[in-house]
C-alpha cells in the first residue's frame, strides 16, 4: 500500500511537471521554441494545417495536388480570363444561362465558339441582323411576316406570272386603259363583260352579223340601207297592195308575168305616108294608087323595147294582075341610114293570085326578133299599084311579139 501510495505520488509529480511544460509551451509562442527549417510533413498531423496556418501567398501552383481545386475551393468572381487556358472551356464546363455580356470581352465569341444550330431568336438583338448578315436566297417565305413586303421591297419590273396566285390580280390593282388586245385571251370576253351599248358599229367585223344574231322582227325600216332590199331578199309572193305606196308610178318594166304575154302593134292605112311622086288615095282604112306604075308608101313602127316579134300579118285587096306588097325593116341608129338596114319580114299578094275580096297573109319567120330600141329603129314600107287602081288595095298591117314584163 505504501509502496503504491508513493508510485502514485511520483507520478503525480511527472503528471504535474508535464502540464505545467505544456501549459508553458501554449503560452510561449511555437516559433520560439522551433528552429528554422525543421518542421517537415512527417512532422505535421494530417488535416492540422488549417486555412490560419497558410501565410498569404504560401501556397504554389506546385503544392497543389493536380485535380485538387475543386470549384468549391474557388472564389467567386475570382477567375479572370488570364487564368483560362485557351481552348479549354467546353459546353459542359458552362452553366445554362450563366454566361451574359459582362463575362465576355468584346469580339471573344466568334463563328468557331458557337455551337451550330444553337443559336435562338432571344439571343439575337432587335437591329442586329442586317443585310451583309444573311447568305443569298436564305429568306424563305416561312421567314417572311405577314404583309412584310411592300412595293418598295419589290424590285420594278421583277414580278412575273409565275409569282401571281390565281385571282390575285382584281380591276383596283390594274392601271385604267393599260389592258392591250394582246393580254386578252381569245374568247375571254362574255356577254356579261361587256357593258350595254357599247359595241359599235365600228367593233363590228364585215359579215359578223348573220341571221342567227337578229332578233327576229327586230329590223325596222330605219335599219335599211338604201337599195339594199332586192328580188331576192323578198319572199315570192309576199308583196301585197298595201305595200306599195300610193302614187309609186311604178312603171311597166318593173312588173314580170308568170308566162309569156302575148302583144300586138296595130298599123292603119291612115298612118301611111307616100313616099313616091306618084298619088295615092289613102282612105284611111285602106290606100289604092291612081295613075300608072308603083306607088310606095312608108310608116313608122313603135315597138316596146325588148319585145320578140313573132308574125306580121297584112290585109289587102287584089283583083288585077298587078300586086300590093309590104316589108318590115330595122334601121341602125348610129350607121349609115341609106345602107345599113336588114328585112326582119315581108308580106306579098302575088302569092295568093287575084280574088275580088279581102285576104290576110301571115309571115312568123321573123329575123332579128328582138327589139332593142337603144340601137336601132323600126319602120314599114310597102306599095300599090296606079294602074291597077282600086282592084289592088293595101289594108291594115298588125303585128304580134311577145313579152315577160309591162314594161317588155
Amino acid at each position: 500500500m505504501n509502496r503504491l501510495n508513493r508510485k502514485l505520488a511520483v507520478n503525480g509529480v511527472a503528471t504535474i511537471l508535464s502540464v505545467t511544460f505544456i501549459l508553458t509551451m501554449i503560452a510561449t509562442p511555437a516559433l520560439a521554441y522551433i528552429a528554422a527549417n525543421q518542421v517537415i510533413s512527417s512532422s505535421i498531423k494530417d488535416g492540422e494545417v488549417k486555412t490560419q496556418d497558410l501565410a498569404l501567398g504560401a501556397v504554389g501552383t506546385g503544392r497543389i495536388k493536380n485535380g485538387a481545386v475543386t470549384g468549391a475551393k474557388i472564389k467567386n468572381s475570382t477567375i479572370t480570363g488570364t487564368k483560362i487556358k485557351n481552348y479549354t472551356i467546353t459546353k459542359e464546363d458552362i452553366r445554362s444561362g450563366s454566361i451574359n455580356k459582362y463575362k465576355l470581352v468584346s469580339g471573344a465569341v466568334n463563328s468557331a465558339k458557337i455551337l451550330d444550330g444553337s443559336v435562338l431568336a432571344r439571343d439575337i438583338a432587335n437591329g442586329a441582323i442586317q443585310t451583309a448578315k444573311i447568305a443569298n436566297s436564305q429568306v424563305t417565305n416561312a421567314k417572311l411576316a405577314s404583309n412584310a413586303v411592300n412595293s418598295s421591297k419589290i424590285t420594278d419590273y421583277s414580278i412575273t406570272l409565275a409569282d401571281l396566285h390565281s385571282s390575285s390580280v382584281n380591276s383596283v390593282k390594274i392601271i385604267n386603259g393599260s389592258i392591250a388586245s394582246a393580254d386578252i385571251a381569245n374568247g375571254a370576253i362574255k356577254t356579261a363583260k361587256i357593258a350595254d351599248g357599247q359595241v359599235t358599229s365600228a367593233k363590228i367585223a364585215s359579215n359578223a352579223v348573220n341571221s342567227s344574231k337578229i332578233t327576229d322582227y327586230s329590223i325596222t325600216l330605219a335599219d335599211l340601207h338604201s337599195s339594199s332590199v332586192n328580188s331576192v331578199k323578198i319572199v315570192d309572193g309576199s308583196i301585197t297592195n298595201t305595200d306599195i305606196a300610193s302614187g309609186a308610178n311604178i312603171s311597166d318594166a318593173k312588173i314580170s308575168y308568170d308566162t309569156t304575154k302575148t302583144g300586138r302593134l296595130a298599123i292603119p292605112p291612115a298612118a301611111f305616108t307616100v313616099n313616091d311622086t306618084a298619088t295615092i288615095n289613102n282612105r284611111g282604112n285602106y290606100v289604092y294608087g291612081e295613075g300608072t306604075g308603083m306607088v310606095g308608101f312608108v310608116a313608122p313602127v313603135n315597138f316596146p323595147n325588148g319585145v320578140i316579134v313573132t308574125n306580121m300579118r297584112f290585109q289587102f285587096y287584089d283583083d288585077h294582075v298587078e300586086n300590093t306588097e309590104v316589108w318590115l325593116y330595122r334601121t341602125s341608129s348610129d350607121g349609115d341610114p341609106e345602107t345599113d338596114h336588114v328585112t326582119l319580114g315581108n308580106i306579098s299578094s302575088s302569092t295568093t293570085g287575084t280574088a275580088s275580096s279581102w285576104q290576110t297573109l301571115n309571115d312568123s319567120s321573123i329575123n332579128f326578133e328582138t327589139v332593142d330600141n337603144d340601137k336601132y329603129t323600126y319602120w314599114l314600107y310597102g306599095y300599090v299599084n296606079g294602074t291597077a287602081g282600086t282592084d289592088v288595095k293595101a289594108g291594115a298591117m298588125t303585128i304580134t311579139y311577145e313579152y315577160t314584163s309591162l314594161g317588155h
